[in-house]
């Protein structure tokens, strides 16, 4: 019999994809810019959870 790793589960969130921005009727291109660069952000920050649960799993 052989032992298998427990590899813990990824947070839901580490699965999300982006969300689209799409520019809306009679809005300024620079706050369609702005809500891209918002959303942008939020992946990043998403993305460095993600990376740190892991790190925490690993080390």
């Amino acid at each position: 019999m052989r032992a298998e790793p427990i590899r813990p589960t990824l947070p839901p969130e580490c699965r999300e994809h982006m969300g689209r921005v799409i520019p809306k009727l009679g809005e300024k291109a620079r706050w369609t810019q702005k809500r891209w660069e918002y959303s942008a952000d939020q992946v990043d920050a998403k993305i460095n959870r993600c990376a740190q649960f892991h790190d925490d799993q690993t080390s």
